[in-house]
């Protein structure tokens, strides 16, 4: 990945690292492991979940809400 070689950090949820694993095929598995080894993965604890709620506040006041399971 280009981007990566450019020193970007890339964070996903531990939320998402979930779902990929649920979704991934048997095959994919060593695909997810690796990729997913130079990314961060984040917790989505109580203060996390308190933050989102912020956000999905701030973006519904300004009408700009996106999908949940975004």
């Amino acid at each position: 990945m280009a981007i990566v070689k450019q020193g970007y950090t890339f964070c996903i949820s531990s939320v998402t690292e979930f779902e990929i694993y649920r979704g991934a095929l048997l095959g994919q598995i060593a695909f997810w492991d690796k990729l997913l080894q130079k990314v961060a993965v984040l917790s989505f604890d109580k203060t996390a979940s308190r933050i989102a709620v912020d956000i999905n506040a701030e973006l519904k006041r300004k009408r700009n809400q996106i999908e949940i399971a975004d």
